[in-house]
């Protein structure tokens, strides 16, 4: 997923999308070039972009049905399942 790309085409910007975060741009950029943004961080991205967390997990511009993350070593999805905490 490319997230910059994503949030470019929802007239965002990285810098605009951290300011909202309260976080930098530069922490910001770092969490998404290296992968390690959370799920929660995603939701928010895409709440500010006003669109679904599901329209960041596509491949090759295709969105898939179910959450997944892409394998850094072999570039196939691999799909989640999300649990509902207890008690929520």
């Amino acid at each position: 997923m490319d997230l910059k790309k994503i949030i470019r085409s929802h007239g965002q910007t990285i810098s605009s999308v951290a300011e909202k975060l309260g976080i930098t741009q530069s922490a910001l950029s770092q969490q998404i070039n290296n992968g390690s943004i959370s799920f929660a961080k995603v939701e928010q991205i895409a709440n500010i972009c006003g669109c679904s967390p599901s329209s960041f997990l596509a491949i090759d511009g295709e969105t898939l049905s179910h959450p997944a993350i892409i394998c850094p070593h072999c570039g196939k999805p691999i799909e989640l399942e999300i649990k509902a905490k207890e008690g929520k």
